[in-house]
């Protein structure tokens, strides 16, 4: 289950969602995605259809690795990319 940092369900809501913030089973959505889990999969394809350029850019969307990045795991190039892809 998707949930915030309470534990509370989180309802799919592109605009107020950042993934940075949401979990699936104890590991933040971004962390899930990269793992494979079917779960996180299916909440970023939603999220990626439903979300503006804006959002995107703000989340710090990477469309090459569809995922979110930000952390030194992705490097720079996967940020820049994801910053510029409004």
């Amino acid at each position: 289950m998707i949930h915030d940092r309470d534990g509370d369900a989180a309802p799919f809501s592109a605009d107020n969602n950042n993934p940075f913030y949401l979990f699936c089973d104890g590991v933040p959505v971004p962390i899930a995605v990269r793992r494979g889990n079917a779960e996180a999969l299916a909440f970023r394809d939603g999220w990626e259809m439903s979300s503006t350029q804006e959002i995107r850019r703000g989340c710090l969307y990477d469309p090459a690795s569809r995922n979110w990045v930000g952390g030194a795991e992705d490097g720079a190039d996967a940020v820049a990319r994801a910053f510029a892809s409004a």
